[in-house]
């Protein structure tokens, strides 16, 4: 008898957790989860930026987009140079500027910097765990680097930009929220 007890918890429970898997399924279109109706992301406020730049123009999200490294020594920058010839310079410290447009509709566009080959993670999510794309998950060269977002299928919300910058011995992170129209 109390095996059969046991048997029909374990029934519950697989039922339980094929039915969160099949709302979680249902939930995901071209690979895109959309939040089910009526749920709201928990992200508030953002940076405004038009189509010209990451150069805020109107409200101002201080939370958002904070360097990735406190501290950083002010003139130990990077310059990058080729045949003596300078090409660009960098800051002592990896950065993230705000993205753009934003609001956005059909895309937006994130910058940042890495001044070392580092592995790079950035990654757009509707809720603190729930990571919509994965924009970035790979080692990077030294540099400025842009990455284009599509925003055409994500539905309207307020989405939060992970980046995670791994070098050596360091874990460096920031973040910043972008709103979809």
């Amino acid at each position: 008898m109390r095996t059969n007890h046991l048997a029909d918890h374990i029934m519950i429970c697989a039922m339980l957790l094929c039915s969160l898997t099949f709302l979680t399924v249902s939930c995901m279109k071209n690979n895109v989860a959309d939040p089910p109706a009526g749920m709201t992301t928990p992200f508030i406020g953002i940076t405004e930026t038009d189509s010209t730049g990451p150069y805020p123009i109107g409200t101002i999200d201080s939370d958002d987009w904070k360097p990735l490294l406190m501290n950083c020594p002010a003139d130990s920058g990077i310059q990058i140079k080729i045949n003596d010839t300078l090409i660009q310079s960098l800051p002592a410290c990896p950065f993230i500027r705000p993205a753009y447009p934003n609001p956005a509709r059909k895309y937006f566009v994130l910058n940042f910097a890495i001044n070392g080959p580092d592995s790079v993670i950035l990654t757009l999510n509707s809720t603190p765990t729930d990571v919509v794309k994965e924009l970035i998950n790979r080692r990077l060269e030294v540099g400025v680097h842009s990455v284009y977002v599509g925003g055409s299928s994500l539905q309207p919300a307020i989405y939060r930009v992970y980046i995670t910058v791994f070098r050596q011995s360091d874990v460096l992170s920031s973040y910043g929220d972008v709103e979809i129209n």
